[in-house]
């Protein structure tokens, strides 16, 4: 039968200082070691921006179509691609001022697919994702970012969805909302990020 995908549980954040490394390289500057700029990857830097922004999973990302994006509400319609046996699972995905900005500049003009990284196809799929696996950790390397892959930004932006906290001191998202922005089925998944929270829980009960 088939086995079980194995859950790592793996605990690395990108910094600010990294992130500016990535963003740099993606903007065709030269960052440490290298030895000559790359060509700019706009469609990359808007990619790697939307992923560590939102915690949408890479095809998720990928396939994402313009009329997906409603700028008015400031939400994602995202197709869920992890349902019960295959079965699609929709949500929506907030966005933070900054991101909307961003993609509202990358989306102008555009209609259909947002991104260039994929031809609509569902046999090319499972390419497309290796492909961009394979270039994020590309990246990473360049920019001095070790140990890192593209899964490792949707860690980093659930954390800051747990982090996340409205001017009068309170958080803005609930476990339960962040569980359907991260389009978990399981709420066992919430308890590794328990802790991102543990410090004001045991203030609360002094």
């Amino acid at each position: 039968g088939l086995k079980a995908k194995k859950d790592v549980e793996r605990n690395r954040r990108l910094s600010p200082e990294e992130e500016q490394r990535v963003v740099r390289v993606l903007n065709g500057e030269v960052v440490g070691d290298m030895s000559a700029p790359e060509d700019p990857a706009p469609a990359m830097l808007m990619l790697f921006r939307l992923i560590l922004a939102t915690g949408l999973r890479l095809q998720e990302a990928y396939t994402l179509r313009v009329e997906q994006v409603d700028f008015a509400r400031g939400l994602i319609a995202v197709d869920g691609s992890k349902g019960h046996r295959g079965v699609i699972k929709p949500r929506s995905v907030p966005m933070l001022p900054s991101l909307a900005a961003q993609l509202r500049d990358w989306c102008q003009g555009k209609s259909g697919l947002a991104f260039p990284f994929w031809d609509g196809t569902p046999e090319k799929r499972r390419r497309t994702s290796v492909m961009l696996a394979t270039r994020f950790i590309k990246l990473f390397a360049r920019a001095g970012v070790p140990d890192f892959t593209e899964h490792d930004l949707r860690h980093s932006a659930c954390c800051a969805w747990f982090e996340l906290r409205a001017p009068d001191g309170r958080w803005v998202f609930s476990d339960v909302e962040i569980c359907k922005i991260m389009g978990w089925s399981n709420y066992a998944m919430i308890l590794r990020y328990a802790s991102l929270r543990g410090e004001d829980l045991y203030e609360s009960q002094e």
